[in-house]
Parts: structure tokens; C-alpha cells; sequence
């Protein structure tokens, strides 16, 4: 949750809850069980949380992620490149029908070209 830090006035999102959870022990939860804890289950799994969270107090988080260090892509055509098939997006137009058409005759569906236009 985003706040202002009062100290400097700039905006700042606090860390109030910081967990490191193996897969298999999160896995076992059971966390639509209506009687369910959440602050014994963040106690059982090792959290660090705030002792005042309402108040947005910060904790220093177990992990500190550091963006720097990784390449983050964006959503838009991040799988693109992943193999050596063509990018649909940035086919030439007549070798995109020519594709579609070679997939229709392949399902069994009869095609026609179409005329180029001037």
C-alpha cells in the first residue's frame, strides 16, 4: 500500500509483512479453511510483520529484490522470440494469407487467392 513517508515527504509503498515460504510448505495450506489464522499461519511460516500495520510501519523484508539485476521484458510479444517460428505480427501481408491459406487447405478446406490490388 502506497503512503507518504513523513520523515521526507516523498511516496513510499513500506514493506509490513515479509515471508520466504518453501513451495511444499505453502502447498499444504489451506487458506479458504474458514477458520484458518492468518496471523498463526504467518507465524508458522517464519513472516516478519509489522507491529504496527495499520499504521504502515515498515519491516525490513527477508529478500531484497533488486530489479537492477534482471532483465524484466515486457508484456507485449515476450514469448516471441523464445523459438524460430515466424512473428505473425511482423509477417509481410501476402505471406500471411499465403500462411492462412496453406492452413485451411491443410485442415481439408478449399481456398482461393485473392487478387492484388494496385
Amino acid at each position: 500500500m502506497a503512503t507518504t513517508d513523513r520523515s521526507t515527504g516523498r511516496a513510499v509503498r513500506p514493506c509490513v509483512v515479509s515471508v520466504v515460504a518453501r513451495r511444499e510448505d505453502f502447498a499444504e495450506l489451506v487458506l479458504d479453511e474458514p477458520t484458518l489464522d492468518p496471523q498463526l499461519c504467518l507465524r508458522a511460516l517464519g513472516a516478519v510483520v509489522s507491529q504496527h500495520p495499520h499504521d504502515l510501519e515498515p519491516v525490513p523484508p527477508i529478500v531484497e529484490f533488486d530489479p537492477q539485476r534482471f532483465k524484466l521484458a515486457k508484456d507485449v510479444g515476450a514469448v516471441a522470440g523464445l523459438d524460430s517460428r515466424t512473428d505473425l505480427l511482423t509477417m509481410d501481408p501476402y505471406a500471411f494469407e499465403r500462411l492462412v491459406r496453406e492452413l485451411f487447405e491443410a485442415m481439408g478446406y478449399e481456398t482461393w487467392r485473392t487478387p492484388r490490388p494496385r
